[in-house]
């Protein structure tokens, strides 16, 4: 699955499933990230036949914004898009990337994480929630209470991270399918010395080689 922005065609070179990334919406009306615009690209996903997601990055503009702000968009995503021709077996719901500098609180994030959690187990189909929060910004009881029953999709850009993930799964029993990756590669193929050699993520030894560019990869176990 590759991540693109709400005004760019979906990827369908690179993948078969996309994320329509609504970054810190509320915090830009008027332009390519605003909710209209974000449930626009959704549709236009599901039109074409493309699996989607939709991703919001809940950030405190101005450090003035209420968690509410984003607690009213994910209720107007979910209610202009369960019912939406198609959505019922290509819509995969809403992803949340909730990270420790945005200018909110855990207990924040945990709210919107209910709300979001409470509506789309409502929704016919397949849609549900995800987060894609990076493990090392948070201690371990932090960030299972922010994942919730969420389907995580963590950010692994780091040697920090694989040991949350892995204690995720060995304290709470709950480890995760995927992770993401969102670097730039250098030439010589890898980014970091992190990725030059193998990380071991719940068992599994990940050799983490990326194509050039932005987008975020899911890499399945």
């Amino acid at each position: 699955m590759l991540d693109y922005a709400p005004s760019s065609p979906f990827p369908w070179a690179y993948a078969s499933a996309g994320i329509v990334e609504g970054e810190e919406s509320v915090c830009y009306p008027g332009t390519q990230y605003d909710e209209a615009n974000i449930i626009s690209a959704t549709e236009t996903a599901i039109t074409q036949g493309y699996d989607v997601v939709t991703e919001l990055s809940p950030y405190n503009c101005n450090a003035n914004t209420s968690i509410d702000a984003y607690i009213a968009e994910v209720n107007d995503i979910i209610t202009a898009i369960k019912d939406y021709p198609g959505a019922q077996s290509q819509w995969q719901g809403i992803m949340l990337d909730e990270e420790n500098w945005f200018g909110y609180s855990p207990n924040d994030f945990e709210v919107l994480n209910y709300y979001t959690y409470s509506l789309i187990s409502q929704v016919t189909g397949i849609a549900w929630w995800f987060t894609q929060n990076r493990p090392s910004n948070y201690s371990l009881a932090t960030y299972n209470a922010l994942i919730g029953s969420s389907w995580q999709v963590p950010q692994v850009y780091a040697s920090d991270d694989p040991p949350i993930l892995n204690s995720e799964c060995s304290t709470y029993n709950y480890c995760s399918e995927a992770i993401t990756i969102d670097q730039q590669l250098n030439p010589s193929g890898c980014y970091n010395s992190y990725v030059c050699a193998s990380e071991q993520i719940w068992g599994y030894l990940w050799n983490l080689w990326l194509r050039t560019g932005w987008f975020a990869y899911f890499v399945a176990v």
